[in-house]
């Protein structure tokens, strides 16, 4: 079943006045709307956006709350202030699934429109996360987490869950909780550096590559063949799998 959910509060802010976008150096000016969202809490949360950061903390409430910043950029401010009321944040319930998103097809494609997110969900929620031009960031989360992008950096912290993620320009920095029973562990970047903090009792599969950049591990690792820019490992005993690489950075294990 699909439904939309009502708007619990909204708050504009209206920013008059210059600012300079570097991408087509131009002068824009802009207008901000403050928009907020609850629902019960499902199994699954996802949010997906083409401009802006992706936020989402684990709590104990039942309760699904999410927060949803609009940035809109217009060539004066009476379009600024137009539009950014007509882009569209949907927050959805779809089976077990609570999904947040943008619908900005009534602006027009050369108006800069960003949307950040900033979600509260209970800590065994499963996420599945995706952006284009933003980070994504993580705190608390007992369910798998899913995200990627493609300029921005991506963080997990006291991460209890199994992690797949993946960026172009932008580090990972896996942070796990020392009792996470995680077994699936993926994270890969193009430009950036790549950090995992492996909980306690982690064992099984490690594969670390890099091409321009090293690979350092505080872990104790029993490495197949020669060390290198690509390390074929295990870790301890059990049947994880890590694999991690990058392309433009160094690999670190701890």
């Amino acid at each position: 079943m699909r439904r939309m959910v009502l708007v619990l509060a909204v708050a504009v802010v209206v920013m008059g006045g210059c600012v300079v976008n570097c991408c087509c150096n131009k002068s824009k000016f802009k207008a901000v709307n403050v928009l907020n969202f609850a629902e019960e809490q499902a199994k699954f949360f996802a949010a997906s956006t083409e401009n802006g950061a992706i936020e989402v903390t684990g709590y104990s409430e039942g309760v699904c709350k999410l927060t949803a910043e609009v940035e809109v950029r217009a060539a004066d401010q009476a379009k600024a202030d137009e539009y950014v009321h007509k882009v569209v944040v949907r927050f959805e319930r779809d089976g077990d699934t609570v999904k947040a998103s943008v619908d900005r097809h009534e602006v027009p494609k050369d108006v800069y429109v960003s949307v950040k997110f900033n979600a509260a969900v209970q800590a065994a929620t499963g996420l599945e996360l995706s952006s284009v031009n933003g980070s994504i960031s993580t705190q608390g989360i007992a369910g798998a987490v899913r995200a990627t992008t493609v300029n921005g950096s991506i963080t997990t912290d006291v991460q209890a869950g199994d992690v797949k993620v993946s960026t172009v320009n932008g580090s990972i920095k896996l942070h796990f909780a020392k009792d996470s029973k995680a077994s699936s562990i993926d994270g890969h970047t193009v430009n950036g550096s790549a950090f995992v903090n492996l909980p306690d009792g982690f064992g099984g599969s490690a594969k670390l590559n890099t091409v321009n950049g090293s690979i350092h591990s505080d872990v104790e690792l029993t490495v197949k063949g020669k060390l290198g820019k690509s390390v074929d490992a295990k870790i301890g005993t059990g049947t994880g799998r890590l694999d991690i690489s990058t392309v433009n950075g160094s690999v670190r294990l701890e």
